[in-house]
């Protein structure tokens, strides 16, 4: 766990430097002649503000588990935020996770930091979660016994994505991220008569692996 928390923190601040350093007006470019290089595309500023917005978002995602558990879920999110520069954006979201075993579904409530790679009508980004979430499922029963979330625990996140902007205040991207996801669950493996009914057994840390294809909408308000 430890091993993949320094992996995405580290990944997250290589692309806010990459972002930083792409941030160049759309005029800097000069020839020999030292006259301004013609922008292919629109002036940054008709799609994208230069800072000092607020912004929503909303998505949805596709779930892939890759640890042993095999837990597939739908996501939906929502987040609201402040940019502070193109490439410095800082959030608070929450996403709701559905397992369709009923066992995992839950709800994490996150801190997030983005960062937008170009101030152009396209632009790849990428985004940073840290948050901490609440189980929102039920029990799971299958031919191995039962089981159930006695708790969730912290969840660790990265996304990149590439944006396009519709006009200067909507935007859609599409993406591809990666959540990791602690939790301790009960299990109930092959119910004997010795047991109480009900009785579970077998206390476990179980640490979700999830990978995630989503879109979304992103909605600015510039001052």
């Amino acid at each position: 766990m430890k091993k993949i928390s320094l992996l995405i923190i580290g990944l997250s601040l290589c692309f806010s430097v990459c972002a930083q350093d792409m941030f160049l007006p759309a005029n800097s470019d000069t020839r020999a002649t030292g006259e301004p290089a013609p922008s292919p595309l629109p002036p940054s500023g008709k799609w994208y503000k230069e800072f000092y917005r607020f912004y929503t978002i909303v998505g949805m995602a596709g779930v892939k588990d890759l640890s042993s558990e095999k837990a597939s879920m739908f996501d939906i999110s929502a987040t609201f935020g402040f940019q502070y520069r193109r490439a410095v954006a800082f959030g608070l979201g929450v996403e709701f996770l559905n397992d369709k075993t009923n066992a995992y579904s839950h709800l994490p409530i996150y801190f997030e930091f983005r960062s937008h790679f170009s101030p152009r009508r396209t632009s790849p980004y990428s985004v940073l979660k840290v948050g901490y979430s609440i189980p929102a499922g039920g029990t799971r029963k299958d031919a191995q016994g039962m089981l159930r979330v006695n708790k969730s625990g912290i969840m660790l996140g990265a996304d990149l994505g590439y944006r396009m902007h519709i006009n200067e205040n909507f935007a859609g991207t599409v993406f591809i991220g990666y959540q990791a996801q602690m939790f301790q669950v009960e299990r109930l493996v092959n119910p004997t008569a010795e047991l109480p009914a009900g009785s579970y057994i077998n206390p476990d840390q179980v640490l979700l692996h999830m990978i995630k294809f989503g879109v979304t909408l992103n909605i600015g308000f510039g001052f």
